[in-house]
């Protein structure tokens, strides 16, 4: 099809309602290849998607969906970038609030067909396309209107931005029906902090409409995050996979996982049960985050104050499991050297550290030989 436009393109030239006609005809996944050829403008390619996404939800083949909102995501990125090139027209044309509304019909169409957490960025980038063309609205209103209507006409962008992003936070909300971490402590939805990030990095020039939309995000992490065990909040910061899509999101995702770790450690420790956590971290990966182990550390000899040699024998103390983690790692690595199956990066670790070494195992034969008085 895209041939046979391409060969009588000049025709358009006279005929410019044909671009729309031939618009109808193309495939769903040639939309933006059809648009760099023809130069259509955003607001037609805007109509398009949203009369094939009103097929796709009245369709109600789930089948089809992901193969749907793959070519939707792929049409967005073309059309986010398209309204930048045609913004100075689009505010100038007639009817740019006429496709505002459009691209809201296009959010809650994608809403309804987007059933799965890994495929959501189809509805972040709709949300975005709303927030740009409300940014139109907004600077057409600033330029035509009349101080009076001004503010009649934008406290009804507003409701209407408002009711957008509602929609888009019950969406999120039925998609996370599960809770963070499963039983077997892996993420229910692996892309799930990803989305978070990416609702939190849509941008808007309407300061008030972005930062009531970044704090609503973070109130709603938060609350998310809240609803986990205060071990799963512990665990998720120091899982490999979840560590790495936290350290790589906003500041907000990520002070908003930290906050709630820490303030998990501090519930765990004045529980009494921090040495249960440090068994529990040390059974899922070898080396738990440095920054974690610090805060249990610090908290659990806060709540022993002065008396060291309780927080020393204490099972639940961190200090009590360390000691003995050491020790037990000390105990298997003479273990390997005197039986000749140490690993060739350990046997040189403790070749350069020879000296630390002997005095450290010296140390604790010290200890193991001392009789303890009846």
């Amino acid at each position: 099809m895209l041939g046979l436009i391409q060969t009588h393109l000049k025709k358009a030239e006279e005929m410019p309602l044909l671009l729309v006609s031939w618009l109808s005809l193309v495939a769903f996944e040639d939309l933006p290849e059809f648009s760099d050829m023809t130069g259509i403008p955003a607001e037609h390619l805007i109509q398009s998607l949203l009369y094939r996404l009103r097929r796709c939800v009245e369709s109600r083949d789930n089948n089809r969906a992901e193969e749907h909102l793959k070519h939707t995501q792929k049409i967005l990125t073309h059309l986010l970038l398209k309204v930048d090139k045609e913004k100075d027209r689009m505010i100038e044309s007639g009817n740019i609030k006429l496709v505002f509304k459009s691209s809201i019909s296009v959010l809650t169409n994608i809403c309804e067909i987007t059933r799965l957490v890994q495929s959501y960025h189809a509805a972040v980038l709709s949300y975005q396309l709303v927030l740009k063309l409300a940014d139109m609205v907004d600077a057409k209103l600033k330029k035509e209107s009349s101080e009076d209507e001004f503010e009649t006409l934008n406290k009804k962008l507003l409701e209407d931005l408002q009711s957008a992003q509602q929609r888009v936070i019950e969406w999120r909300d039925e998609l996370l029906h599960k809770p963070l971490l499963m039983p077997s402590k892996t993420l229910s939805y692996p892309k799930e902090i990803e989305m978070w990030d990416s609702l939190l990095k849509v941008e808007c020039s309407l300061e008030e409409v972005s930062s009531s939309w970044r704090l609503t995000v973070k109130k709603d992490l938060k609350k998310r995050i809240s609803k986990a065990s205060e071990e799963d909040k512990v665990l998720v910061c120091c899982l490999e996979t979840s560590m790495a899509a936290i350290r790589k999101s906003d500041e907000v995702v990520q002070t908003s996982f930290d906050e709630l770790c820490h303030s998990a450690i501090k519930e765990i420790c004045q529980r009494k049960q921090e040495g249960d956590l440090m068994r529990s971290l040390y059974s899922k990966m070898k080396d738990p985050p440095v920054v974690v182990l610090s805060a249990v550390v610090v908290e659990s000899a806060a709540r022993f104050r002065d008396d060291s040699v309780v927080q020393l024998l204490d099972p639940q103390s961190a200090m009590n499991y360390l000691m003995s983690h050491c020790v037990t790692a000390l105990q298997h690595l003479v273990e390997s050297l005197l039986q000749g199956h140490v690993t060739l990066g350990n046997l040189q670790t403790c070749l350069k550290y020879r000296d630390q070494f002997k005095r450290l195992h010296q140390q604790c034969m010290n200890l193991f030989i001392t009789k303890i008085p009846p």
